[in-house]
């Protein structure tokens, strides 16, 4: 049975104090205003002490999310690849193979 829930729970990169309403919220669905208002309503309806145990119980325990690779690595990878063909078809235009040496003896 195919669910709509991610695999796994993170904490939000993106959160305000650890991510961890925002990862809530992500996880489920939710809005992320409602998971803070929620939390802040049992913050002060259960004391303080609770709820915050909780909270930073969470924030230990959850994974920070993954990142994506950074948008000045896959320029890079993007140039390096452009440059890479346009040496083969210059080699190839020439007529020249540029045989280059072994890194292994």
């Amino acid at each position: 049975m195919d669910t709509l829930l991610p695999h796994r729970i993170y904490r939000s990169r993106h959160g305000v104090v650890f991510g961890v309403c925002r990862g809530i919220a992500e996880y489920f669905g939710f809005s992320v205003f409602g998971v803070r208002a929620i939390t802040l309503i049992l913050l002060f309806w259960t004391g303080v002490l609770p709820v915050l145990s909780l909270y930073l119980v969470a924030a230990l325990l959850l994974r920070l999310e993954p990142s994506d690779p950074p948008q000045e690595l896959l320029k890079i990878l993007h140039r390096f690849k452009n440059l890479e063909e346009r040496i083969s078809y210059l080699e190839h235009k020439m007529g020249v193979a540029i045989d280059y040496p072994s890194t292994r003896d």
